[in-house]
């Protein structure tokens, strides 16, 4: 797969596991995301680091980090990753239960 092709696989996986209300990065969020998926804090930012750099909209502050500018050009391991991003989204077929939180 490309990494733009991975990148969409990733969008349909957090879109069907968060719903129409989307990921708010709330502390029950994350400790769903961890629980059900096995998805850290610091997984789903790198995740949401990579999406920005795919759409040119990387803060200015990202943008001057010379580790996460290296990782973001370094594609065989912005694609690995993003490999093991989806399939820790499809080891559970889980959504949000938005009532119960």
């Amino acid at each position: 797969m490309s990494k733009k092709t991975l990148i969409s696989a990733v969008l349909l996986e957090t879109d069907r596991a968060w719903g129409d209300d989307g990921f708010g990065g709330e502390p029950d969020e994350y400790a769903w995301l961890a629980v059900t998926f096995g998805i850290t804090y610091d997984q789903d930012v790198q995740w949401q680091l990579i999406l920005d750099h795919a759409c040119d909209c990387l803060e200015d502050d990202d943008l001057e980090d010379e580790e996460l500018m290296s990782f973001l050009a370094n594609d065989d391991a912005v694609m690995r990753f993003l490999n093991t991003f989806l399939e820790m989204y499809q080891r559970s077929s889980a959504v949000f239960p938005r009532s119960a939180y």
